[in-house]
C-alpha cells in the first residue's frame, strides 16, 4: 500500500491484522501503524491476542506497546485473557501473564507489606491466579529465608 502512496488507517491496519497467521508479521504491522502515527485501538489489540498460543513469549512487549491505553483498559483486557487461560486449563500461562502485568503495573497496589505479618491482597477479575501465584510466592519466600523447612 505504502509503495503505490496509499497511507491505511486503523481500520485497515486492523483487517490486516486479522489476517496475519503469525505473530511476528502482526507485530511487525502494530509496529509500522505507530511509525505511521496512528494509534492502535482495543480492537487492533484484541486482533493480535487471536495468535494467543505465541501471545506468552510477547506478553511484555504487548503490554509495553499498550502504553496508549488507560490502565482500565489494560486491566480488562489482560483479565479477558487471564479468564481464557484459566478457563481452558493453561493455569500457568495464566499465571505468567498475571505476572508480568504485575510487573508492567497494570495492576498496582495487587500485593503490599502492610508491616512484618500483614499483607495486602487485591483480589481483581484474576483472583484465583493471583492468589495462587501470590501464595507460589510467600512459599518461596519463606523457604528462601528459612522460615519453613
Amino acid at each position: 500500500m505504502l509503495t503505490v502512496g496509499l497511507c491505511p488507517n486503523v481500520p485497515t491496519c486492523n483487517s490486516l491484522l486479522s489476517a496475519f497467521l503469525s505473530l511476528r508479521d502482526a507485530y511487525d504491522l502494530l509496529q509500522s501503524m505507530v511509525s505511521l502515527g496512528l494509534n492502535p485501538s482495543l480492537q487492533t489489540y484484541t486482533l493480535l491476542l487471536s495468535c494467543f498460543p505465541a501471545f506468552i513469549a510477547y506478553s511484555s512487549n504487548f503490554l509495553d506497546m499498550m502504553h496508549s491505553e488507560d490502565r482500565e483498559s489494560k486491566r480488562g483486557l489482560v483479565d479477558a485473557v487471564i479468564d481464557f487461560f484459566h478457563k481452558t486449563g493453561l493455569k500457568e500461562e495464566a499465571g505468567f501473564v498475571w505476572e508480568v502485568a504485575a510487573q508492567k503495573n497494570v495492576y498496582p497496589d495487587a500485593l503490599r507489606q502492610r508491616s512484618s505479618c500483614y499483607w495486602l491482597i487485591n483480589l481483581h477479575g484474576t483472583a484465583v491466579t493471583a492468589l495462587s501465584r501470590t501464595l507460589a510466592w510467600f512459599r518461596k519466600e519463606m523457604l528462601a529465608s528459612g522460615s519453613i523447612l
